[in-house]
C-alpha cells in the first residue's frame, strides 16, 4: 500500500512538473479576462508588486512571449517594453494563432528595425515589404519569395523584387536579437541588402532585429 500511494505520489509531481513545462513554451497571445476599461500591466520584474512600464489593453494581440518563468504559485512571460522587456502574468494570456508567410514560419506582418543608421522594414503577404531608410526614404518590393532553409525551421529568406531593384532578407531566430541601444530583446534577428543595378549606390547591407506588433494595444 506505502508502495502504491508512492507512486501516486510521483504521479503527481510528474504531471505538475509536465504541466508547466508545456506551459513554459514562448509564442504569441491574447489579454484575456481583463475587464473593460481596465489594462493588463507589464512589470519591471516578475513580481505583482513590481512597477509596471507598459500597459495593454483587453483582447490585444499579438502578444510576443520570449520565456516563460514558475515564481511562487505564478506563471510569468517576458515580453518586449517599451525599453526594456517586461513581464506579464501569463493568467492574463490566452494562445492565439497567427498567419505566416507561405510555407515558412515567417509571421505575417514581421517588422524589423535597425539603429545607427535608423531603418525600418515589413513584410506582409498583401502589402508585400515595405522599407525606410535614410538614403530613401520609403520604398516597397513585390514579395516573390519566402523560403526556409534547407532542413532548417529557424533560417528563412525573403526576395522582393520592384523592376530592376531587388531586396534579400535573411532572417533568423535561434537566438534573440539585441538592437543596441536598449535593453530589449527581440525573437528575430535580420540581414538586408538592397540592390538596384542602374545606380553605383547601391548595394545597401542593414542588420537588425524583428518583432511582431502589438494590435490594439
Amino acid at each position: 500500500m506505502r508502495r502504491f500511494a508512492v507512486s501516486l505520489a510521483a504521479a503527481a509531481i510528474a504531471a505538475a512538473f509536465s504541466h508547466l513545462a508545456a506551459a513554459a513554451e514562448p509564442g504569441y497571445f491574447r489579454v484575456t479576462g481583463v475587464a473593460a476599461g481596465d489594462v493588463l500591466n507589464v512589470r519591471m520584474e516578475p513580481d505583482g508588486k513590481s512597477e509596471a512600464m507598459d500597459t495593454l489593453a483587453p483582447g490585444a494581440a499579438p502578444v510576443e512571449v520570449l520565456e516563460v518563468i514558475v515564481k511562487g504559485a505564478a506563471e510569468w512571460g517576458r515580453v518586449i517594453g517599451p525599453d526594456a522587456d517586461g513581464w506579464i502574468a501569463m493568467r492574463f494570456l490566452e494562445p492565439v494563432d497567427v498567419p505566416t508567410i507561405g510555407d515558412t514560419l515567417i509571421p505575417d506582418g514581421l517588422t524589423c528595425y535597425g539603429t545607427e543608421p535608423f531603418w525600418d522594414l515589413s513584410i506582409s503577404s498583401e502589402k508585400g515589404i515595405g522599407i525606410s531608410t535614410p538614403e530613401q526614404t520609403s520604398a516597397s518590393y513585390r514579395l516573390q519569395t519566402a523560403i526556409a532553409a534547407i532542413a532548417r525551421n529557424d533560417r528563412f529568406s525573403v526576395i522582393g523584387t520592384d523592376g530592376l531593384a531587388r531586396i534579400t532578407i535573411m532572417l533568423a531566430r535561434d537566438n534573440e536579437c539585441s538592437d543596441g541601444m536598449s535593453d530589449r530583446n527581440y525573437p528575430w534577428r535580420v540581414d538586408v541588402l538592397r540592390e538596384l543595378s542602374e545606380s553605383s549606390d547601391y548595394p545597401h547591407a542593414y542588420e537588425g532585429c524583428c518583432r511582431l506588433p502589438v494590435a490594439g494595444k
